[in-house]
């Protein structure tokens, strides 16, 4: 009685055994499974409302980006008008300098009739005074060095040629025996300032921009080889390496520069029973201050 009561669990094992083998799958995954499937089919009103969705987003989309890829005519206005009056304020400006070079020439004769009468002869500046103050054009053999901007959206404060750098430059040129300097057609004289205003170089009161031109009349041999030899070549070697700015150094055998309009004096005179000829400075005046 008690080998039939231990063979009795044994049988009950082998039935879970062949439950678990014969029906490997739980009831209800079985009639989930026999349930018949279909795939929903979509409207075609659907498929189209989806689709006039997806085209008005998109024509949304490109006027935005047009509109905002697009100047605004209040822009537009203030740009033309803005280049229209520096155009005008040009134009001007040059008309006034020729007045004031007439009102100039007025005012020495006017000065020669005062100081020596309407039957004395004035006495004339020599060349050398001329020369001095850059009142008169000069002309002669000379070299022209030529300074350009280097890659200026890489580094748009550095690359640019500064006003020291012309100022390096300009007193070098001076000191090696330039008799007459200009740059961009701008003729220095004593009282020449070259300064920076924001992002430009003014030359007294006018702008230039690269490239700048700068023209000495001297021994062209001598203004070479005494700028090649001299540290403003090594600093100008320097900006070219390392921010791309470049320059450049011609001999020219034939060089003019215009004159420069020389100030009136105010309270400066000639002192009482002297010539008013003054004699020639030992020096040339620097071009800079």
């Amino acid at each position: 009685m008690a080998d039939k009561d231990d063979r009795t669990p044994a049988r009950n094992s082998m039935t879970l055994l062949t439950e678990v083998m014969n029906h490997p799958l739980d009831q209800g995954y079985v009639e989930a499974k026999s349930r018949p499937h279909g795939h929903r089919k979509q409207r075609p009103t659907a498929i189209a409302l989806r689709m006039i969705v997806a085209i008005f987003v998109g024509l949304c989309i490109t006027a935005a980006v047009l509109e905002l890829r697009s100047p605004r005519p209040a822009v537009t206005q203030a740009r033309t008008l803005l280049g229209d009056e520096i155009i005008a304020k040009r134009d001007l400006v040059e008309a006034l300098e020729d007045q004031n070079d007439y009102l100039r020439y007025e005012i020495e004769q006017a000065s020669n009739r005062l100081l020596y009468g309407d039957e004395g002869q004035a006495i004339k500046p020599t060349s050398a005074d001329t020369l001095a103050v850059g009142s008169e054009s000069v002309s002669g053999p000379g070299i022209v060095i030529t300074l350009n901007d280097g890659n200026v959206e890489r580094d748009p404060d550095a690359a640019r040629v500064q006003d020291t750098d012309l100022q390096l430059v300009i007193n070098e040129l001076w000191d090696a025996g330039a008799e007459a300097i200009a740059i961009n057609g701008h003729r220095l004289g004593p009282r020449s300032a070259i300064r920076g205003a924001g992002g430009a170089v003014l030359v007294d009161l006018t702008a230039v921009v690269s490239p700048f031109e700068i023209s000495a009349i001297g021994s062209t041999n001598t203004l070479q080889v005494a700028l090649a030899r001299s540290q403003t070549a090594d600093h100008l070697s320097r900006l070219n390496a390392t921010y791309g700015i470049t320059f450049k150094v011609v001999g020219e055998t034939s060089l003019t520069l215009a004159s420069e309009p020389v100030a009136n004096l105010q309270v400066a005179g000639v002192p009482v029973g002297e010539s008013s000829v003054g004699s020639v400075p030992e020096e040339m005046p620097q071009g800079v201050r």
